[in-house]
């Protein structure tokens, strides 16, 4: 018993050397090696390898040595579902993501936010926003509130790219509830799903929520409200977000001119829009 466990040790050790190495196909060979020999495999063993093909980007590879895991009825880890939830998030596949997650649920293993935010953002990636609030009303349920922003902002994000401006406000709604904070992410998304959704009123309210210092602000945050002011003819609301730039010490890129710039445009603000490209050019902002 003692060689059997000290053979596995070792064949666990070099899989996971090549995992670090970025060495997947090299790990599968051991693997492999170990079957032939009738090795005993252990969690570790099949966490290391998932890990091994996770980090070469091999994420259906991954789900196969998953598959293998459960047939031959290896127990399942924390590590293991986090692992597999990535895995489908980064391959796109939202329902597997799911399914994974449900089968954490019926383990004796306790889900937890992080798992949940990463089933959510594979839904996101989809499309799938019904979906992604569906998991948001089951972290309710759960009370998995850590990480709590991030899960809302993915749900808000899922909501956002779908256009469903509506379930973004509700959500908004929730985290204020449950009292929840905003960051950079939640407003930024906020304004676009607003913006997208012709609610003006609504995304220049997040400007404003912007403008209170309540969230961190980076030049994305900026070009957002700057874009968001254009759309309903705010320009002198939209160059007060520019010169704020500058006081924050956030650096304008080329999307920020050409939104502030654009905002003048409809305006017929032709000077103030000339003044921009003249700046734009002293600071050597390239087209």
């Amino acid at each position: 018993q003692s060689s059997i466990e000290l053979d596995r040790t070792c064949c666990n050790a070099t899989i996971s050397a090549c995992e670090k190495g970025g060495e997947w196909e090299k790990a599968l060979v051991i693997f492999s090696a170990m079957m032939q020999c009738v090795v005993a495999f252990d969690t570790v063993t099949f966490n290391t390898l998932i890990s091994a093909c996770m980090n070469s980007g091999e994420w259906e590879r991954a789900l196969q040595v998953f598959s293998l895991m459960a047939h031959m009825r290896v127990e399942f880890s924390i590590i293991t579902f986090s692992a597999m939830i990535s895995a489908c998030e980064k391959s796109g596949e939202w329902e597997k993501a799911v399914q994974v997650f449900e089968l954490m649920g019926h383990s004796r293993i306790e889900s937890t936010g992080i798992t949940l935010r990463a089933v959510i953002s594979a839904c996101r990636h989809s499309g799938k926003w019904e979906e992604a609030l569906q998991l948001v009303d089951l972290m309710h349920r759960s009370k998995m509130m850590e990480s709590a922003t991030s899960t809302f902002n993915s749900a808000i994000s899922a909501c956002e790219m779908s256009f469903r401006w509506e379930s973004v406000l509700h959500l908004l709604s929730e985290m204020g509830q449950n009292k929840v904070e905003w960051n950079e992410i939640t407003c930024n998304a906020a304004m676009n799903a607003c913006g997208n959704g012709h609610k003006w009123e609504a995304a220049l309210h997040f400007c404003h929520v912007m403008e209170q210092g309540n969230v961190e602000l980076n030049v994305i945050t900026f070009n957002t409200a700057i874009n968001t002011c254009g759309r309903v003819s705010k320009w002198e609301k939209a160059l007060q977000h520019f010169d704020t730039m500058d006081c924050s010490k956030v650096q304008q890129d080329l999307i920020t001119f050409s939104a502030a710039m654009s905002a003048c445009e409809k305006a017929s603000e032709w000077r103030h829009a000339l003044q921009l490209c003249q700046v734009m050019a002293q600071r050597g902002v390239e087209l």
